[in-house]
C-alpha cells in the first residue's frame, strides 16, 4: 500500500513505466490533493504506471509525457478511480500509442467530475483518454481542446464505455472521431 497526500512532483524521468510512481500487479496506491508537472517516463505512464489498483482524488497532472500510452497515467490490466482531478497539456511523442493524459489497455477505469484540457498529440489515439480492451465509465467531466488521431477527446479500440453527463468542446481528430472513436466497442453516452 502507497498513500500520497498533499504532495508536489515536478521534473521527474525514467527510461522504463512511471515517470514518478510504478505499481505493479499487488500494489494498492492512493493519490490525494497532489500534482505533477514536466515528469516523463519513456515508455509508458509519464506520471504514474500501474498494474494494481490506483485512487486518484483533487490533483492536477500537467505537462507530462510518455512515449507510447498514458502521457499521465497508464493502466494495465488495473482498477482506477480517478475523481475531482484536472488534466492539462499531457502528451505523447512517438506514433501509434494513445491516451495523451490517460492510456488504458485492459482495466477498468471510473472518471467521475475530471477536466481534460489540451491534451494529446495528432498522430496518436485518444487526445484525453485511449482505452483499449477495457472498460471505462466516464461521469460530469469536461473534454476541451483534445488532439488525437482517431478519437479527439476519447478513443474506444475492443474497449466499452459508458459517459454520462460529460461535455465536449473543441476537440480535433486528425481521422476519425472529433470527440469520440469508437473500433469494435460499445459506447453509450447519455
Amino acid at each position: 500500500t502507497f498513500i500520497l497526500k498533499n504532495a508536489i512532483l515536478t521534473n521527474f524521468s525514467t527510461d522504463e513505466g512511471g515517470g514518478v510512481i510504478f505499481g505493479d500487479d499487488y500494489s494498492s496506491i492512493t493519490v490525494t490533493n497532489s500534482t505533477f508537472k514536466n515528469n516523463i517516463a519513456q515508455i509508458n505512464g509519464g506520471a504514474i504506471y500501474v498494474h494494481g489498483q490506483l485512487n486518484v482524488t483533487d490533483s492536477t497532472f500537467t505537462n507530462n509525457t510518455a512515449s507510447y500510452y498514458g502521457g499521465a497515467i497508464h493502466s494495465y490490466y488495473a482498477d482506477i478511480s480517478i475523481s475531482n482531478s484536472t488534466f492539462i497539456s499531457n502528451t505523447l511523442i512517438d506514433d501509434g500509442g494513445g491516451g495523451g493524459a490517460i492510456g488504458n489497455y485492459g482495466g477498468n477505469i471510473t472518471v467521475n467530475n475530471c477536466t481534460f484540457k489540451n491534451n494529446g498529440y495528432f498522430d496518436t489515439n485518444g487526445g484525453a483518454i485511449v482505452n483499449e480492451e477495457g472498460y471505462i465509465k466516464v461521469t460530469k467531466s469536461n473534454f476541451i481542446n483534445n488532439t488525437g488521431y482517431n478519437g479527439g477527446a476519447i478513443s474506444l479500440y475492443y474497449g466499452d464505455a459508458d459517459v454520462i453527463n460529460s461535455s465536449f468542446t473543441n476537440n480535433n481528430a486528425e481521422a476519425d472521431g472529433g470527440a469520440i472513436s469508437n473500433y469494435y466497442g460499445d459506447l453509450n453516452v447519455t
